[in-house]
């Protein structure tokens, strides 16, 4: 039979010291073989690439804005102011002036003035004429007669006119100045031509 030795205070402690071990041991070993590695968690966003670069659509091409060094085009052609009257009597057929001027090329803006008296009621009109083309004209500012002012307006003779107005009236009008050289300017109210009634427009 064995013999049963007595079991002290110090033996027991490593009785258990032991124990313990042993069972923490068993544990550890356990887990060893069934736990996954536990992996550091990140707080850093993952970065995106910047957006692809648009290769500009020629027909997106901005509008250029004006060169701040370059002149602007000027007009081609300036305009010509003139100024033409009647005489004051109502049996004076005559212009104010009988010879005007004017750059080839230009535009030019004519104020007619009747300056006879609106008591008279006598009637004037300012035409310019093709060359050679005066007869012609009066004739058919004859032939149309009161009823068209005196005028016949689609004549392929005349090339500029104003209306027929009365005493103290004023009529101004715009036209591309006819090529260069001398165009006479008449009033196709009856009699007033042939009495005297004309001018020269000389372009140059």
């Amino acid at each position: 039979m064995p013999r049963i030795l007595p079991v002290t205070r110090r033996g027991l402690l490593k009785m258990s010291g032991l124990a313990v071990g042993s069972a923490m041991l068993a544990a550890c070993g356990g887990n060893a073989a069934t736990a996954q590695p536990i992996l550091p968690t990140s707080t850093t966003r993952p970065t995106r690439s910047a957006e692809p670069t648009k290769t500009p659509d020629p027909d997106e091409t901005a509008v250029p804005t004006a060169d701040p060094n370059k002149p602007a085009q000027a007009e081609v052609a300036g305009t010509a102011l003139l100024e033409i009257g009647t005489a004051t009597g109502a049996k004076e057929f005559k212009f104010s002036k009988d010879s005007l001027q004017a750059p080839a090329g230009s535009k030019i803006k004519l104020k007619f003035t009747n300056n006879t008296n609106p008591k008279d009621e006598v009637g004037h009109n300012w035409v310019l004429v093709q060359p050679g083309q005066e007869d012609s004209v009066i004739a058919n500012a004859i032939a149309v007669g009161d009823d068209k002012d005196w005028l016949k307006e689609d004549d392929p003779g005349i090339i500029a006119h104003t209306s027929l107005i009365e005493g103290e009236q004023i009529d101004t009008i715009t036209f591309a100045a006819p090529p260069p050289g001398s165009y006479t300017y008449l009033s196709t109210f009856p009699e007033q031509y042939v009495g005297g009634m004309k001018g020269t427009l000389t372009i140059k």
